[in-house]
């Protein structure tokens, strides 16, 4: 194989880098308790009483408790929603909307717009 130019090389690698690189709008890793004073616990389904909770924890496999912990639902069989203010308006207008969530059991997600009422 043909030696590369190491001028190629690192035209190459920055054109690359150019067309991986993103801006991260909002990113949560429920690093203390203090998670709950941004994320707004839904008054849904509290009136009837199948309102689910949320809590703070590792879960049952872990390498690093505080690192790996996140939000846990529970019971099972209840409504849950919550939602955190981005801190602003973002467009993806003539660009792809990428929207990355570590979760141990999928379900689903809604985005609603900022005018939404959390509660």
């Amino acid at each position: 194989m043909p030696r590369m130019r190491p001028a190629l090389l690192l035209a190459l690698l920055a054109v690359l880098a150019g067309v991986v690189s993103a801006e991260v709008y909002f990113e949560e890793r429920f690093t203390d308790d203090s998670w709950s004073d941004r994320w707004v616990k839904s008054d849904w389904h509290v009136s009837d009483g199948t309102a689910g909770s949320f809590t703070r924890t590792a879960g049952k496999w872990y390498s690093d408790a505080e690192a790996d912990a996140g939000v846990q639902t529970g019971p099972d069989a209840r409504f849950y929603a919550m939602s955190a203010d981005m801190g602003q308006t973002v467009t993806n207008e003539g660009k792809p909307l990428v929207l990355q969530v570590n979760d141990h059991h999928p379900t689903r997600r809604f985005i609603f717009h900022s005018s939404i009422d959390e509660r």
